[in-house]
C-alpha cells in the first residue's frame, strides 16, 4: 500500500518505561509539535511484538482505552494513546507492507538537547491526562505524599515504618506503593494528584511530567552515586515548575535503611500544605 505526504514512524517496543520514552518517544513527540501540519500521517512500528500480540495492541489503541492492568508494553503504549489523544491525524501500524513518500524518522535525543520544546511536550501530556479524567469521571484526592518502592534485592526502603509513623504523626495524608504492581493510569494518576513523591533513584521519576507544578520529586541516592540521567532531568523538571530534591543517604547492600534520623531529614525537605 502507497502512503503520500509526510509520515511520522515511531518506534514502540516493550521494556523500561523511563528509558522508552527517552530513548523513543521524547523526540517523536517533540518533532511532531514542531511539525504537525505538515505531518499526514503516523506510522507505529511493533518491533518486538509478534503478530498475536500487535493484533491486540491495535485493537486496544483504535479503541482508546488506557488498560489498568497489563504488561509493561502496554504502558508504553499508553504514553502514545495519551499524546495523540483527540488527533485527526491518520495513524496505521506495521501488520501489512506499506511504501513511504517520506518517512520521516527522528534520532533519539535522551538529554533533550536536539529538540528543546519539552515544556510543551510535559504540558500537552499532562492536558490530555486531565481531559481524559474528566472523560471518565476519574478523580483523586490530593496527597500530600507518596512514596514509590521496590520489592527487590536492592533499591528497597527498609523500616518504612519509621516513616510511616511521621506522616501519621504529623496528620499527613500519605500513600505507599509498590512499584511491582502499579499500573499505568493508576501511577500517572498518583503523580499527577501528589504534593510530594519520594522515591530511591530510577526510571519510574520520569512520570514527573505529569505533576502540577506546586509539586515536590525527593529522589533518594546512595553517597557518591550520580545518576547522568536524573541530574539533567532534575533540570527539566525544575523549568516545568517542580521543585526536585535529591537527598544522599549511606545505602546498605544497594538498600536504604531508614533511621528516625534518615525520616526526619526526608520529612524536613516535604513540601508542605499550609493548614490553618
Amino acid at each position: 500500500m502507497d502512503i503520500s505526504g509526510n509520515t511520522l514512524y515511531i518506534k514502540h517496543e516493550s521494556g523500561n518505561l523511563g528509558h522508552y520514552f527517552n530513548d523513543h518517544i521524547y523526540s517523536s513527540l517533540a518533532y511532531y509539535l514542531l511539525n504537525e501540519s505538515d505531518v499526514d500521517t503516523i506510522f507505529i512500528n511493533f518491533t518486538d511484538s509478534n503478530k498475536s500480540q500487535k493484533i491486540e495492541l491495535i485493537d486496544i489503541f483504535n479503541k482508546k482505552i488506557l488498560p489498568s492492568q497489563h504488561s509493561l508494553r502496554y504502558k508504553n503504549l499508553c504514553y502514545l494513546m495519551i499524546f495523540f489523544k483527540n488527533t485527526e491525524k491518520r495513524i496505521i501500524f506495521n501488520d501489512i507492507d506499506y511504501k513511504f513518500d517520506n518517512l520521516v524518522i527522528v534520532e533519539s535525543d535522551r538529554f533533550f538537547k536536539k529538540y528543546t520544546n519539552y515544556l510543551d511536550v510535559f504540558k500537552k501530556l499532562n492536558d490530555n491526562l486531565l481531559n481524559y479524567k474528566k472523560e471518565h469521571d476519574i478523580y483523586s484526592e490530593r496527597i500530600d505524599i507518596s512514596v514509590l518502592y521496590r520489592n527487590s534485592k536492592d533499591r528497597n526502603l527498609v523500616n518504612m515504618d519509621l516513616l510511616e509513623k511521621l506522616f501519621i504523626q504529623n496528620g499527613l495524608n500519605y500513600k505507599f506503593i509498590s512499584l511491582s504492581s502499579y499500573s499505568f493510569i493508576d501511577i500517572v494518576n498518583l503523580f499527577n494528584n501528589s504534593n510530594n513523591i519520594i522515591q530511591i533513584w530510577g526510571c519510574e521519576l520520569t512520570y514527573g511530567m505529569f505533576m502540577s507544578n506546586s509539586s515536590k520529586i525527593i529522589e533518594l541516592t546512595n553517597i557518591g552515586d550520580h545518576c547522568s540521567w536524573w541530574v539533567k532531568m532534575q533540570y527539566y523538571f525544575k523549568e516545568f515548575g517542580l521543585e526536585y530534591e535529591r537527598l544522599h543517604f549511606q545505602f546498605d547492600n544497594g538498600n536504604l535503611i531508614l533511621t528516625e534520623k534518615i525520616c526526619n531529614h526526608i520529612y524536613s525537605n516535604l513540601k508542605l500544605r499550609i493548614t490553618t
